[in-house]
């Protein structure tokens, strides 16, 4: 079954589409959560159904599913195949959050920061986006360096809005690696190091981060003219 873990392989292949179907009438959770992701998406085998997605969403949520809790969350949010309901899909966003699956905490954290179907609350917010960074999630890191950044849910500290940038920018997020560069170009929550901040805007740049190119232009510039 592995093979059909990934909703392209399905769509792509109609003999792992019907074994898909067949395994998740059989009551199989996993297959019934990937059936719905091929109903919410459609494809040549799988005609667009999101009534059908949250059929079988239910049906694998109720086996506690992650994702299919996590996709119903969206289906509530957006209306799709259902009426829309905020507080339905915070609900959602947090069984699966509280699971620990990480794109469900951020979605939770979104919940929380715009008031969507809770009442704002920027700490709530950020335990979610936290719990999200912790797992790995690069958004999320990002997101949560600027929370320290700006004291938003979170203590105002800018070595932990530098961390977050960093850990971000080590999985290669240009935004982030532009972030990090920034922070040791000014000394923002690291020591300044004109060095470093090349290195972090040079690796952003190659992603074709435009305010990172600007940057290691500017700072090239002045390395010539302070040279001449």
């Amino acid at each position: 079954m592995s093979n059909l873990v990934d909703p392209k392989n399905a769509h792509q292949n109609r003999k792992a589409y019907l074994e898909v179907r067949a395994n998740a009438e059989k009551g199989n959770a996993i297959c019934q959560a990937l059936l719905g992701c091929m109903f919410n998406s459609g494809s040549s085998h799988v005609p667009r159904d999101h009534r059908q997605a949250v059929i079988w969403f239910r049906k694998s949520a109720a086996q506690g599913c992650v994702i299919a809790e996590l996709e119903l969350g969206k289906c509530c949010l957006g209306g799709l195949g259902m009426r829309e309901d905020h507080k339905q899909a915070v609900e959602w966003f947090r069984k699966a959050a509280e699971q620990g699956l990480d794109e469900a905490q951020e979605w939770l954290s979104d919940c929380y920061d715009q008031g969507i179907g809770c009442l704002q609350d920027p700490i709530q917010s950020a335990f979610w986006l936290r719990k999200a960074a912790e797992k790995g999630l690069s958004r999320a890191q990002f997101s949560l360096g600027h929370r320290f950044l700006a004291g938003s849910g979170v203590p105002q500290d800018n070595s932990q809005a530098a961390e977050w940038f960093r850990k971000a920018a080590e999985q290669g997020m240009a935004d982030a690696q532009t972030n990090i560069g920034e922070c040791y170009l000014k000394g923002i929550g690291v020591a300044q190091d004109l060095e470093q901040a090349k290195e972090w805007y040079r690796k952003a740049a190659d992603a074709g981060e435009q305010e990172a190119k600007e940057m290691l232009s500017q700072l090239d510039d002045s390395s010539t003219s302070s040279s001449s």
